[in-house]
């Protein structure tokens, strides 16, 4: 499904980085892949484990999902839709995309709609695929959907996933 949204905003003259606010400043710190990304990945819930609120079952599900892609190291990067404050999470769109940005990453790996609703808030409810003209978004159920799922559950729920070629 083609998705009509305007292209994220460009990045400032004189910088390599847009200005990142703290904690998009450590969460883009954290966020350094070795090489030029292919997958960005994001779930809800992203920025409190990255502000050291980790939640065991998200931490395995990903253990799981991670291996079975079996993506090439640095080929993903793991940049949320929502920043934390405290035990809070403040969704921020523009903050995303000005992550995306850094990257353009033809390829978002969406955990749950909560996050998709961040970043393409005018999505088919219907739709699991969303084609932009710069990226494709692929909405997977989210991460505490899939904790109390067996393994090779978990693994067939982002079975949409291995379609991509990196």
């Amino acid at each position: 499904m083609q998705q009509n949204r305007p292209a994220p905003q460009p990045q400032r003259k004189g910088t390599t980085d847009p200005n990142f606010p703290e904690p998009w400043a450590t969460y883009l710190l954290r966020a350094r892949p070795p090489q030029s990304p292919k997958v960005l990945v994001t779930y809800h819930e992203l920025g409190l484990d990255l502000g050291g609120h980790v939640d065991r079952g998200r931490s395995r599900v990903l253990h799981n999902i991670i291996p079975y892609l079996a993506w090439p190291k640095g080929s993903s990067v793991f940049w949320p839709v929502a920043a934390n404050a405290g035990t809070d999470l403040h969704p921020d769109p523009t903050m995303f995309w000005n992550g995306w940005q850094l990257w353009k990453c033809p390829y978002i790996a969406c955990f749950g709609r909560d996050a998709l609703n961040v970043i393409l808030p005018d999505a088919d409810p219907g739709a699991s695929f969303f084609h932009l003209d710069y990226a494709s978004i692929y909405l997977l159920p989210s991460l505490s959907e899939l904790v109390d799922r067996l393994p090779h559950e978990q693994q067939l729920a982002v079975e949409a996933l291995t379609r991509i070629k990196i």
